[in-house]
C-alpha cells in the first residue's frame, strides 16, 4: 500500500512538473493555477478508474491544444468522460475534444458555459462511438480531416458528428 501510494505521488509530481511547462502567467499565477489543477487531478482519480499518471497525461495534452487554463479545468471532467467510456487515449481525446470546441464551440451557443459546450461535445462523441459503432479514433480523425471545410456549413455540431459515425459504418 505505501509503494503504490508513494508510486502515486511520484506520478502526480511528474505530470504536474510536465503541465507547468505549459502554464502561462506569473509566477504567483501559476502556482495558484497548478494547486487547483492538482486538486482536479486527485479529486478524479478518486472517483474514476483513470489512474493519476493518465489523469496528469490527460490534462498536459488539453492544455497544450490551444486552450486557456480556465478552458482545459472546464474540459478536463469531460475528457475524462470520453476516455473512461471509450477506451481512448489520452491524447488523442484531448485533442478530439479540444479541436472541435475551437472549430465549433462558438456554433454550440452563447447561453452555454465553457463546460456545457465540452460536456455536449463529448457526449455527442460517446453516443456517436455507441450507436454508430465506430472507433474514437477513426471519429477523431475523420473530424479533423473536415474540420478545415466547416467555416461555411450551416450545420450543426450534433448533425456533423453523426453524419460522420454513420459515414464511417
Amino acid at each position: 500500500t505505501v509503494s503504490a501510494m508513494l508510486k502515486a505521488n511520484f506520478d502526480l509530481e511528474e505530470g504536474m512538473a510536465r503541465i507547468q511547462t505549459v502554464m502561462q502567467g506569473t509566477g504567483s499565477e501559476i502556482q495558484a493555477q497548478m494547486t487547483g489543477i492538482s486538486r482536479v487531478i486527485l479529486d478524479t482519480a478518486t472517483t474514476s478508474k483513470v489512474s493519476i499518471k493518465d489523469l496528469a497525461e490527460a490534462f498536459y495534452f488539453l492544455k497544450t491544444s490551444a486552450l486557456s487554463s480556465e478552458e482545459a479545468l472546464a474540459g478536463f471532467p469531460a475528457l475524462v468522460n470520453i476516455i473512461t467510456g471509450t477506451n481512448v487515449k489520452a491524447q488523442e481525446a484531448s485533442r478530439g475534444l479540444a479541436g472541435m470546441y475551437n472549430t465549433l464551440g462558438k456554433s454550440l451557443g452563447d447561453n452555454m458555459t465553457v463546460s456545457e459546450k465540452m460536456n455536449k461535445i463529448a457526449d455527442t462523441l460517446t453516443y456517436t462511438y455507441a450507436r454508430q459503432d465506430v472507433e474514437m479514433g477513426e471519429l477523431i480523425a475523420g473530424y479533423a480531416k473536415l474540420a478545415p471545410y466547416l467555416v461555411g456549413l450551416d450545420d450543426n455540431f450534433t448533425e456533423i458528428i453523426t453524419t460522420l459515425g454513420f459515414l464511417n459504418t
